[in-house]
């Protein structure tokens, strides 16, 4: 009986040894850690994510006050304390996009909703047609964006979508006030409840 027992237990021991490590962190919205942006059932219903811990070997996502943020079409360069202290969206877009555009009346919304001191909205646009273009293509809907709006030269090459692995739009970072990536949406409601979240969090 005993001779029984001590060989189910080494047997115990060695199968152990193979058995896969494994780490659960799960998402804020129902989305996959490792799927990116949300891919909802179409545009305007995609769901965010959290963002899930890092693991030693992994490179984690660079403090929005390091990152390598463009001059805004007035040729303003956003600085470290411009962005301090808030909760900064980044919202990655292009006028050839429907679904982007559809969202301008909510980021609207979003931006004259919120004191400045809470949350700063920055727009990112895409365009690889020049700033001159964009200033233009601004000027006629003046009324609708009035968020800044910063141009990456390069479109998706640009720096700053490189460095966050933007590879479509639309593509909404939120970070929280320490600067850190806190959510990624491509929806109206999901920049809305990250943005909640974050100001709930802090109260």
């Amino acid at each position: 009986m005993l001779k029984n027992k001590l060989i189910t237990t080494v047997i115990l021991i060695l199968l152990a040894g193979y058995l896969p490590a494994t780490g659960i962190h799960g998402p804020a919205f129902g989305q996959r850690p490792d799927h990116g942006l949300g891919q909802g059932p179409g545009p305007g219903q995609g769901q965010g994510r959290r963002h899930r811990q890092q693991s030693p070997t992994e490179t984690a996502d660079p403090n929005i006050y390091n990152a390598p943020l463009p001059k805004d079409v007035n040729g303003y360069s956003w600085q470290r304390q411009d962005l301090e202290g808030k909760i900064v969206v980044l919202n990655f877009w292009a006028t050839w996009c429907a679904p982007c555009l559809r969202m301008i009346p909510d980021a609207k919304d979003l931006y004259e909703s919120h004191s400045r001191r809470d949350l700063l909205l920055l727009g990112v646009n895409l365009d690889t047609g020049g700033n001159r273009s964009l200033r233009r293509w601004l000027k006629l809907n003046r009324h609708n964006v009035t968020w800044p709006q910063l141009f990456n030269r390069g479109g998706f090459n640009g720096a700053l979508p490189r460095t966050y692995k933007i590879k479509d739009v639309p593509a909404v970072l939120i970070f929280d006030r320490q600067g850190n990536l806190a959510y990624r949406c491509n929806s109206a409601p999901c920049t809305r409840e990250a943005v909640r979240r974050l100001i709930d969090k802090d109260q």
